[in-house]
């Protein structure tokens, strides 16, 4: 190594360099740059840690467990399409499309509450017809029986 390379102060043999000196008598180093602090006509590189970056996409809901319901004990028919849906939800989430799976469990929640809707509607219809007719059979039993 020649003396007086650009960006080495010369060194002179003999003498011990950086160790046991007090603060600010190092011998041989001159003044140093702190971390950061690239030297005048220096070209800075910065080196950085590859990181390990994971994204998971939160599975939309399909209402799955909503459209069996609706299926099951309200209105059979709507909630059979809600539950198409709900299981093309999965597969287009489990296929890695996100929106789509975003947009068919969307149509599973409004087709199952429309069927529940439906449904509710239809129990309180029976129930009313239901009322109806015993109370037009029971005036006409109690008709038909004094009269005779």
């Amino acid at each position: 190594m020649s003396q007086g390379q650009k960006g080495y102060p010369q060194q002179q043999y003999g003498q011990q360099q950086g160790y046991g000196q007090q603060q600010g008598q190092q011998q041989g180093y001159g003044q140093q740059q702190g971390y950061g602090q690239p030297r005048q006509g220096q070209n800075t590189v910065v080196v950085q840690q590859p990181q390990v970056v994971s994204v998971q996409n939160m599975r939309p809901p399909d209402y799955l467990i909503f459209s069996i319901f609706t299926c099951l004990c309200c209105f059979c028919p709507l909630g059979l399409v809600a539950l198409i849906f709900s299981i093309m939800s999965r597969s287009s989430f489990d296929g890695g499309n996100v929106e789509d799976a975003r947009s068919k469990g969307n149509t599973a929640k409004i087709l199952s509450i429309v069927a529940l809707v439906l449904g509710i509607l239809t129990i309180i219809i029976a129930i009313v017809l239901y009322v109806v007719l015993v109370a037009t059979a029971v005036s006409a039993v109690a008709s038909f029986s004094g009269t005779g």
